[in-house]
């Protein structure tokens, strides 16, 4: 439940809120390998004796994103409350329309009736 403007709203989200997902890909390697020679932070010896104290107590680490994208999911209503006004509208409308033809029609019916009812009346004198 999260409260907001004093109004507490209690919803039951099926996808968490925030996820984080990372994979690991892991490559040994060894390393240092013998055609590396430098001389990496305070050995005092030979490039040999360097290579094989930092191949017995070193570690390279290498953290890298491997794709830099996301995914963004968002939860909407189906039907808002703009479309139902619309909707409304719309059939509001359509039966207002139907009514009035229909009255239209009904009225041309009666005019219609009696006036061949009158010519029909006026052929018999």
């Amino acid at each position: 439940c999260s409260t907001r403007f004093s109004v507490t709203v209690c919803c039951r989200c099926q996808q968490p809120c925030r996820q984080s997902i990372y994979s690991v890909t892991y490559s040994p390697a060894k390393w240092p390998s013998l055609s590396l020679q430098i001389q990496l932070g305070s050995c005092n010896g030979t490039n040999a004796e360097c290579n094989k104290h930092y191949k017995e107590n070193g570690a390279m680490v290498e953290v890298f994103y491997e794709q830099l994208n996301f995914e963004m999911l968002t939860e909407s209503e189906a039907y808002g409350f703009v479309n139902l006004l619309a909707d409304f509208g719309g059939q509001l409308g359509l039966w207002c329309g139907i009514s009035f033809l229909t009255c239209c029609e009904f009225v041309f019916l009666f005019l219609e009736t009696t006036y061949m009812s009158a010519q029909h009346n006026w052929a018999l004198y």
